[in-house]
Parts: C-alpha cells; structure tokens; sequence
C-alpha cells in the first residue's frame, strides 16, 4: 500500500484485461454554466482535513471502493453535513460523526438523503454540530472508473502483443472530485489530505509527490 500527504492529483495504475464495459456519463458543463446559487453547498461547514483510502478495480464492472474520514469544521451550528457526491454509492451504515473535543463521541445520523441534480449528499443529525467545534465525517463508498476522463477514470492502450492495458488515472478540475470521493467540491474549500492507495502486486502507482511510506500485505 502506498501513501501520500498530498491532494491526488495525477495518479495512475496499470493492469491488463480484455473485455472493457463502457458507460458515458452526462458532462458537468450544465453545472458550471448554471448562476444559480442553490449549486453552492451551504456555509455552515468547512473540511479541514481528508483521510483518503482508494482501492482501485481495473477488472470486471470496474467498480472501486473507498473510505473517506472528513475532518471538519462547523462555523455555525446546524443539523445537517451537505458534500458532493456524482456517481458514487455511500454505504449509509457506514456513516459515521464524531466530536473531536469530545473523546470522540459519536452523534447520531437520522437521515441520509441525495440530491443527483445537484450532487449534492446530506446527513442529517439529531442534534445541531456546536459552532467552531471539529468533527470527522467518515463513510464507506463505492465509485466506478469510467471512460469519461473526469473523477477516478480509466483509459487503455495496446501493448506490444495487442493486448489491452488498463490505466486507472485522476482528473479533478473543474469538478472531478466528486466522482472520485465525497468531499467539498468547491474552490474555495480547500484542506489537506492523506491518501492511501492499494496496489495489488503487479501494479504501479504514480504520484506527483513521492510516497511517504509503502507497506507490502
């Protein structure tokens, strides 16, 4: 497994296959070109930090999973944790918040629910987060590599023998992110991130920064 202190920017992965599926997505040029404020994610919250675990698939249907653990930050209290998510499935008993301040105590989720035409996923509590307390947001997810060169996406090649070879690559801007984990997709949101990613033996992992540590499993 390798990791990484920074954001995931450039990152690919190589393994062979033979039977590619293909599935197009709609574009994110209705999003951007839209003025419309109700796309803005709500000013209660602000990430602080993300703990990013990928586990990239480049066989079968080319689903991947993640983890995700959001380190955040409540500027005014509020019931509910509007994210981006775009063609990604939260595992709902995965979700998880906690108060830092205090011993890490959990709060409950009441309800979960998504918004596709904005790509918007709120959680909902039962009580209101406190104002400038941290909290860390955690879930369990499921995204797909699809050939639309945005998100956590795959292209291929032909090797020297004619073989097809996946390549499993990033593409956030303007607004990829979502595509690859839930997160604040927003410019002006920004936060540091640690990112782990599993390759399974064979494999290559790229970076544009060098790995902080690798661990063999």
């Amino acid at each position: 497994m390798l990791s990484w202190a920074v954001v995931l920017l450039a990152l690919t992965m190589v393994a062979m296959a033979t039977s590619p599926r293909r599935t197009a997505l709609l574009d994110d040029a209705e999003v951007l070109a839209t003025r419309d404020d109700s796309y803005r994610l709500p000013e209660t919250i602000v990430p602080v930090h993300y703990d990013l675990q990928l586990h990239p698939n480049l066989e079968g249907d080319f689903r991947f999973n993640g983890t995700v653990a959001i380190t955040l930050r409540a500027d005014h209290p509020t019931v509910n944790i509007t994210f981006h998510t775009s063609d990604i499935d939260v595992v709902e008993d995965s979700v998880s918040v906690t108060a830092i301040s205090k011993a890490e105590s959990a709060l409950k989720v009441t309800a979960q629910t998504g918004d596709e035409e904005r790509s918007f996923y709120t959680v909902t509590l039962d009580s209101p987060l406190a104002a400038k307390e941290e909290y860390i947001l955690k879930m369990d997810y499921h995204g797909y590599h699809r050939t639309t060169t945005r998100g956590f996406y795959r292209s291929s090649y032909l090797d020297r023998n004619n073989n097809t070879v996946w390549l499993a690559t990033t593409h956030f801007e303007p607004i990829g992110a979502r595509k690859a984990f839930p997160c604040f997709d927003e410019p002006a949101l920004k936060a540091t991130f640690n990112i782990s990613i599993a390759a399974p033996k064979g494999l290559h992992a790229i970076s544009n920064m060098p790995a902080s540590s690798t661990e063999l499993e």
